[in-house]
């Protein structure tokens, strides 16, 4: 009886987790939709105005990002006793960037995943780098949202929450993952703090891409300086991280990022232009993918160990 009330319930929550992915992706974007009609001359001022030097620092800059996800990969897998050379996990991630793209935000992921246990790599081990590559990324944005935030002054966010949450489940991964995952064996403390680090950088990057973009639009440049930016930017993407119901946290991103940069400008306004980063991102990752096969014919090679 017990077992069965369990098992309804998991399937009661997974169909509202269903139902909700489905229903909050088009009521974003009709909201995105609508305030950019409803703002559309102030839209159009901003957008003539932007500073064109800076909006291809930010595409060039997240370009850039596609060198470190590799590296964090790399690491997360020695951390669990499984080699594997960067070019490699270049390869596999240029690969299947596209994937990134489908319905349902998982794909990617899974195609990598894919790739790896053709590689011979394990199933505990391949469950453990998931959970490692989501919650790693997760711990270090809130450490760093929560540095940000503080050496700003910021008083909506509580900056010690952040930090002691991120700081927390960055103590506590591996021993969670353990519990979670008995089969992975022991991880090892040097290349699991590589992978700390590792996300530290790609972290700091992606918040300058962000403060490039937005740095991009004078009106919305005068409303929060550097570390509010990069503070926002970190923080925004956890929430949308942790929003399960909202693939790849569009709205959620978006809204907490307007919220705290909420000024002079209208909310409806701020978050257009948040929305707005999302184009960069494709463009730095559509660069990036161009670029690999082009220039250096990253998938004429076939992955090996």
């Amino acid at each position: 009886m017990h077992e069965g009330s369990t098992t309804l319930a998991r399937s009661l929550v997974q169909a509202t987790l269903r139902w909700a992915r489905r229903l909050f992706l088009p009521l974003a974007l009709a909201f995105f939709a609508f305030a950019a009609w409803a703002s559309r001359d102030v839209v159009a001022e901003v957008v003539v105005r932007a500073e064109v030097r800076l909006l291809l620092a930010a595409v060039a800059t997240w370009c850039s990002l596609h060198l470190l996800t590799p590296l964090t990969t790399r690491l997360a897998l020695a951390a669990l006793g499984v080699p594997i050379d960067y070019r490699t996990a270049l390869h596999i991630h240029i690969r299947r960037l596209p994937a990134r793209y489908l319905p349902g935000g998982i794909w990617q992921t899974v195609s990598r995943v894919a790739d790896l246990r053709a590689m011979g790599v394990g199933k505990s081990q391949l469950a453990a780098l998931v959970a490692l590559e989501n919650a790693a990324p997760l711990a270090v944005a809130m450490l760093l949202a929560g540095a940000w935030l503080a050496i700003a002054g910021a008083t909506a966010v509580p900056a010690p929450a952040l930090l002691a949450a991120g700081g927390g489940l960055a103590l506590c991964l591996p021993w969670l993952m353990h519990r979670a995952l008995p089969g992975i064996g022991r991880i090892r403390l040097r290349h699991y703090l590589g992978v700390l680090g590792s996300c530290a950088v790609f972290w700091m990057v992606a918040a300058g891409a962000f403060a490039c973009y937005w740095s991009a639009f004078p009106d919305a440049r005068a409303e929060a300086d550097l570390p509010s930016l990069l503070g926002t930017y970190l923080l925004a993407w956890s929430a949308g991280f942790a929003a399960i119901f909202a693939p790849q946290g569009i709205g959620v991103f978006e809204s907490v990022a307007a919220l705290m940069l909420d000024g002079r400008l209208s909310f409806a306004l701020v978050a257009v232009m948040v929305a707005g980063f999302r184009a960069a991102t494709l463009t730095g990752d559509l660069l990036a993918y161009l670029m690999a096969k082009g220039a250096f014919g990253v998938w004429s090679r076939t992955p090996s160990n």
